[in-house]
């Protein structure tokens, strides 16, 4: 087992005993988050980031509007991948600039674009794609062979203090297309063992493999995760099966109406999710996949218990890549696949929400508590389920489901790993609620928001009770509570908290309630914890808890 497993057990004994001091420091300053970067696959992904720019270029232009979301070739974004947007100019600026505090944890994963010449369009010249061979026009300093070029890149990612880089892989060899000239997985073996060869060499280790010619093909993504183990075992291959951005959602062919229940389980597709079961079980990560602005809490919620129940039926030990749903993956145990880009947040009725302080405390959080595998612990999921619904005027969102319509996502009220769900209380409208116990012992719950034609985007207050002793354990809660109450031993001492953003605890021990085995933190505390970064600061509270017995 990895020392990171046990981080939460040698943090408690190290604030026990002083640390490297002679005597127990109990004191307001401690830094309850290791300083050494997590183990945990994150990724800060280049694709929203590119797309907000094609999308602010497109405004400029003709005042269009456009959400700019996960998935769609939005406005050439495809073409916002080259050297000086990632670098900058002369080594300076660019999106190798982005979250200092947490670059080490993550790796910066290049998406799709680059290893194919500007204009590429993956509807006319899709044979273009899956060379992983670094395109000269778009970085045109890094030189030499293809696994020189893909080492030079991954150099000065590494110089700008990132783990390293992560590439963006087209589900095919080059020449291949949608519907002829397919190669069957199985003879495409020494091509893709060469890659895999080139990416050790150059000392790359993240793939995600995405939508291409074999995109459903699980053939095809066990002999990629096969080639990886064998040849570059420090390689992880994230896969995802490309889907709808809405859970069981279709338009109905005579009105043109969007149909269906909203979850994954309501696909009519049922070969996708056939294929989905297959591949979970044979993937060391996967992801939940994009989905689109306003109603990404109810579709990421409903796909992490999708994905958990069957992760842990079939004995997965892949890891879940939440994608851009941090809170949610870091209460989960699941790895992030950050978006986000504090060049272009987005707005929100005029205003512009910046989420940024969430990258710091998720994946700080994972220094903590990592990310574990499917079938790492029991999962439980409410039978409750709750409806969230947008109107998507025409023009504001890539998905044509969705675009000038009315449509609806559900998920269940809460999750939980390795605990009982949680016991959630709201004068109205309830949060979805996870909750979780990380096989080292470290504690988490969230609360995440919700989205109706009244109110808009907001997280409903609550009062959340977790059946979990989290004395000498830390705790990490994540978003907006009425309260927060666990169970604690009748002996607590002390109680620390921390912003997960900061590298600071303070004494609140007179500022919660504890009585009866139970310790209540009210949403108020969790909040003044976590004060706003800027004006435009939207992040929601994401605290560390130590409650100290005497």
């Amino acid at each position: 087992m990895k020392l990171s497993n046990f981080l939460p057990l040698i943090l408690i004994l190290a604030l026990l005993s002083g640390g490297c001091s002679t005597s127990p420091d109990y004191s307001e300053g401690a830094n309850l988050v290791p300083e050494s970067p997590s183990g945990t696959p994150n990724v800060w992904c280049t694709w929203r980031a590119q797309t907000r720019m094609a999308e602010a270029a497109k405004i400029a232009k003709t005042k269009a509007k456009f959400a700019g979301d996960q998935g769609g070739a939005a406005y050439g974004a495809r073409d916002n991948m080259n050297e000086r947007i990632i670098f900058g100019e002369n080594g300076q600026g660019g999106f190798a600039e982005h979250y200092p505090e947490v670059r080490s944890d993550m790796f910066l994963l290049f998406d799709d674009g680059w290893d194919v010449p500007f204009k590429s369009s993956n509807a006319d010249d899709i044979a273009r794609f899956g060379s992983l061979v670094l395109n000269e026009d778009r970085f045109p300093s890094f030189t030499g062979t293809p696994r020189e070029r893909l080492k030079k890149l991954n150099d000065a990612v590494i110089e700008r203090g990132w783990r390293g880089a992560g590439l963006w892989i087209a589900a095919q060899k080059v020449g291949e297309k949608w519907n002829s000239d397919k190669v069957p997985a199985e003879s495409q073996y020494e091509y893709w063992k060469e890659r895999v060869l080139w990416c050790k060499y150059a000392g790359i280790k993240y793939w995600k493999v995405d939508w291409g010619a074999h995109l459903d093909d699980i053939q095809f993504r066990k002999m990629l995760t096969d080639i990886g183990k064998k040849y570059h075992p420090d390689l992880i291959i994230e896969h995802s099966m490309p889907s709808s951005p809405l859970n069981g959602l279709v338009l109905d062919a005579k009105t043109s109406e969007p149909t269906g229940g909203g979850r994954m389980k309501d696909w009519n597709d049922k070969a996708f999710l056939s294929d989905l079961e297959k591949l979970i079980p044979l993937v060391d990560c996967i992801r939940t996949y994009d989905v689109i602005g306003h109603l990404e809490n109810a579709t990421t919620f409903d796909r992490i218990a999708y994905y958990l129940e069957k992760g842990k039926r079939s004995n997965s030990s892949a890891i879940l890549n939440g994608e851009d749903a941090l809170y949610m993956c870091a209460t989960l145990g699941l790895s992030c696949g950050v978006m986000r880009t504090p060049l272009y947040p987005p707005k929100e009725n005029g205003k512009i929400m910046d989420g940024s302080a969430e990258v710091a405390r998720a994946v700080r959080w994972h220094r903590i508590a990592p990310a574990f595998a499917l079938n790492a612990a029991d999962i439980n999921v409410s039978g409750e389920i709750l409806k969230d619904t947008q109107f998507f005027p025409k023009g504001s969102t890539w998905c044509t489901t969705a675009d000038g319509k009315t449509v609806w996502q559900c998920a269940p009220a809460a999750i939980s790993r390795g605990l009982p769900l949680p016991e959630v209380k709201a004068d109205g409208e309830k949060p979805f609620v996870a909750a979780s116990k990380n096989p080292n012992g470290a504690i988490a719950v969230g609360a995440f928001g919700r989205v109706s034609a009244k109110d808009g985007f907001r997280t409903p207050a609550a009062d959340v009770f977790v059946d979990a002793d989290i004395s000498d354990t830390i705790a990490g809660i994540f978003g907006n509570f009425k309260s927060v109450t666990f169970k604690v031993s009748k002996n607590i001492a002390k109680v620390l908290a921390q912003d997960l953003a900061a590298n600071k605890a303070v004494d609140i021990t007179n500022r919660v309630k504890i009585g009866n085995g139970k310790i209540t933190i009210s949403g108020d505390v969790l909040r003044s914890l976590c004060p706003p970064k800027s004006g435009n600061d939207a992040s929601e509270p994401g605290v560390a808890v130590l409650a100290i017995r005497k």
